[in-house]
């Protein structure tokens, strides 16, 4: 959540965009491009990285291979499509290659089910959620964590 975040892959800002996707993608929807940055700006980022993302889907299909794509790079997660043909979701992350995109994919998946949760009050089944299925049924569930009090502050 750090609009200023710079990776050392150089990717920048909230969702990562290295500044040639960010031209690239900004030339699509016709906004100006100034440099790298511009992807400091939330609004540009989330804009070229959202329609950088929609891309990925509508190439990969699956919601997994997308959010692989997104981290590894669309050239890898080809790659990786074509050597696992027909593998199912749970095993094709965990054959991923390199571990942070396993662990980036895992991720993406795991807090885009606490999002949903957070904002419908329930969630969409996970196994429906990798396939891009998003109109299964949906599990209403509550935190039983007991709360922890906060920590007293010395004086």
């Amino acid at each position: 959540f750090n609009p200023q975040a710079r990776s050392a892959a150089n990717a920048l800002g909230l969702m990562q965009v290295v500044p040639a996707t960010g031209a690239a993608e900004a030339k699509k929807l016709g906004l100006p491009w100034h440099g790298e940055t511009d992807l400091y700006d939330a609004d540009f980022n989330i804009a070229v990285g959202s329609l950088y993302l929609r891309e990925l889907l509508d190439k990969f299909g699956a919601p997994y291979a997308a959010i692989a794509a997104y981290n590894a790079g669309p050239a890898r997660a080809a790659n990786w499509q074509a050597q696992r043909p027909g593998l199912d979701a749970d095993f094709w992350i965990e054959t991923v290659d390199y571990k942070e995109t396993r662990d980036y994919i895992a991720r993406v998946l795991a807090f885009s089910v606490l999002y949903d949760w957070r904002m419908d009050g329930s969630a969409l089944n996970l196994s429906d959620r990798m396939q891009g299925r998003f109109n299964g049924a949906r599990k209403k569930f509550v935190c039983t964590a007991p709360a922890t009090p906060a920590p007293k502050l010395s004086q």
